[in-house]
């Protein structure tokens, strides 16, 4: 239960003395930061500040509340607006385990002066040791007006903050400060790890430096001027990075990934806003070597006024792409663009595209090992050298008799099933890079069919008359 200090003296003019507050923080591990609205110390009066909020401020209130929570207490910030400037760097310091609550998002509000300087952070948490099981809660951030201070909240472990874990940061609202909402870097090998960010309203972005093992960021809407996301890097060896049914409207894009590994990005809703400057950035961006990366079950919103491209992986070593619905602008847009570096990029058939549309040349591949599964759609192929890059299921027809040597674009283990159109092929086994038949070739008869794997020198064939 929440103690606060209307609970037992309803006089305002009484409610606030010393004595009585020196009774409040004996009483329990919940401290009421109206009890240091007292007039003390040049702090502001509290029949101030309930006439004038958004004005009075209430910097040196923070200060003396803080020091007044006990290690593992709450401070308790009930409805109403805190207005705070910059009497140092950070406007907030949180230099001890401690939780802070408020009343919800839109009711306990922590307004920010906007002429507070662009180096300096509103909130720091900056504890020396350990931290663990910390809680922010129901309370916001936000400018008073324009884009004030650098980041909204700046949790940064170093050889004072050792590690922070087992916490929570939910149902906070961050407005849009002059660089991320919630920074995170972590310096230590493991200082940021078992940590739930969820339904929270963030302006800004995040950015995680560093990161450890089992971070989850959940159901969340963020958007802003940055990546929504931006996990820089994390730990080596971290990993289990859970990031599900977010809503993420960015300037700089959805996503942008580093050096990190076991990625699961799933569920989340991506919608792509133009750069000041009118540049267009992909809907999720990989620039390292990002390893085991699943990317599920999202809906990517890419039209092509606002973004190049939905999926920019410029590097990266098993990523796997599957049960996506993609929204495209217009039907030459690209999908995915894959660099040299990319190894085994891995789409599976169950991504949508709007009318049912293909991925065939909607993937620019630079990368190695990439594997692309269209589902149960055939695709029209022909020539004496068809290209069965494109997926699984092909139909062959020829204008004229053709005789086929090869098929291309052939990548070790792919399977492909190709169905003959027409009675104008002939299937060369004789001497060629196609094994089957008996070494005989053979003239395919329309409705025909033939069965290929590809060992990564030769195409293994089985033939299948449907004629006889």
């Amino acid at each position: 239960m929440k103690l606060t200090l209307y609970d037992a003296t309803p006089s305002p003019t009484t409610w606030a003395t010393p004595s009585y507050v020196d009774d409040i923080i004996a009483k329990g591990p919940v401290v009421d930061i109206r009890a240091f609205i007292d007039g003390e110390s040049g702090r502001p009066a509290y029949a101030d500040w309930v006439i004038a909020q958004t004005t009075t401020d209430v910097t040196s209130v923070f200060e003396e509340a803080i020091d007044n929570v006990p290690t593992g207490g709450t401070l308790y910030l009930p409805t109403g607006t805190y207005y705070v400037t910059a009497e140092a760097s950070p406007i907030i310091l949180v230099d001890k385990r401690i939780n802070i609550i408020g009343d919800g998002m839109w009711a306990s509000i922590i307004s920010v002066a906007s002429g507070v300087g662009a180096a300096i952070d509103a909130i720091k948490i900056d504890i020396a040791g350990s931290a663990y099981g910390m809680t922010l809660s129901d309370f916001a951030i936000v400018p008073a007006s324009g884009n004030p201070c650098r980041y909204g909240i700046n949790l940064e472990t170093d050889a004072s903050l050792q590690q922070f874990a087992w916490s929570f940061i939910h149902h906070v609202r961050i407005g849009e400060f002059g660089d991320y909402g919630l920074y995170i870097n972590n310096t230590q090998t493991d200082g940021f790890f078992d940590n739930y960010i969820h339904d929270n309203f963030i302006s800004g972005g995040v950015n995680f430096i560093g990161c450890g093992d089992a971070v989850r960021v959940e159901r969340n809407y963020i958007n802003g001027g940055n990546f929504s996301i931006k996990l820089t890097s994390m730990i080596t060896g971290a990993g289990a990075f859970r990031c599900r049914d977010n809503v993420f409207i960015g300037t700089s894009g959805g996503m942008s990934l580093g050096t990190t590994r076991d990625v699961l990005i799933d569920g989340n809703e991506f919608e792509q806003q133009l750069d000041s400057d009118g540049t267009k950035r992909a809907l999720i961006t990989i620039t390292g070597k990002s390893t085991h990366t699943t990317i599920t079950n999202n809906y990517f919103v890419a039209t092509d006024l606002l973004c190049d491209t939905v999926l920019d992986i410029a590097d990266g070593d098993d990523t796997y792409i599957d049960y996506n619905d993609i929204v495209l602008g217009n039907v030459t847009q690209t999908v995915a663009v894959i660099g040299a570096t990319a190894i085994n990029t891995r789409f599976g058939k169950f991504n949508y595209l709007a009318a049912g549309a293909l991925l065939q040349g909607k993937i620019t591949d630079g990368g190695s090992q990439t594997t692309v599964d269209h589902g149960e759609y055939f695709t029209a192929i022909s020539g004496a050298t068809p290209s069965v890059a494109a997926g699984k299921y092909f139909t062959l027809t020829q204008s004229g008799a053709v005789t086929v040597t090869d098929l291309l674009g052939g990548i070790a283990g792919q399977k492909v099933i190709i169905i003959f159109g027409d009675n104008n092929t002939t299937v060369d086994f004789s001497a060629t890079n196609l094994k089957g038949n008996a070494g005989a070739d053979y003239a395919a008869t329309g409705n025909d069919w033939m069965e290929c794997i590809y060992t990564g020198t030769a195409w293994h064939c089985a033939v299948h008359d449907c004629n006889a």
